[in-house]
């Protein structure tokens, strides 16, 4: 995907007080998932699903194979009619990409069946504010 397909989609789900990834920070990741071509991603921090949505396709165009995201919530915090994850499936249309919504834990949660990954996505907003932070990296 390129800036302006990236812009477009995410304009589509982004809405005031969700605090997700910016269209740039998505590029930033897809570069990411592009030079290092991961087969798996582990999420931490699922929030709305609009950037777990983002990486399965991103790793759909790079022949990866799964992304698991947990998120310490049942419930979307920023909106609570919604389930965490909630977009994945609506900006990920594709069937190539296994991605998993693990609601209601942290990754410590996470058993040894759960893995391993190739990379991992860490979403630190810790406070749901305008304030954010991600993290990138890969897994030996």
């Amino acid at each position: 995907m390129n800036l302006t397909e990236i812009t477009q989609l995410h304009s589509k789900f982004v809405r005031p007080g969700f605090g997700t990834t910016k269209p740039d920070e998505l590029m930033f990741i897809q570069s990411v998932i592009q030079k290092y071509k991961p087969r798996k991603i582990i999420e931490i921090g699922t929030a709305s699903g609009l950037t777990t949505g983002f990486i399965a396709r991103f790793l759909d165009e790079t022949d990866g194979a799964s992304i698991t995201s947990v998120d310490i919530l049942q419930q979307f915090f920023g909106d609570r009619r919604y389930k965490a994850g909630f977009l994945a499936d609506q900006i990920y249309t594709g069937q190539t990409i296994k991605v998993e919504i693990k609601r209601g834990m942290s990754s410590l949660d996470l058993g040894p069946s759960d893995g391993p990954w190739d990379m991992a996505f860490i979403d630190a907003n810790p406070d749901y504010s305008s304030r954010r932070g991600c993290v990138m990296a890969a897994v030996a």
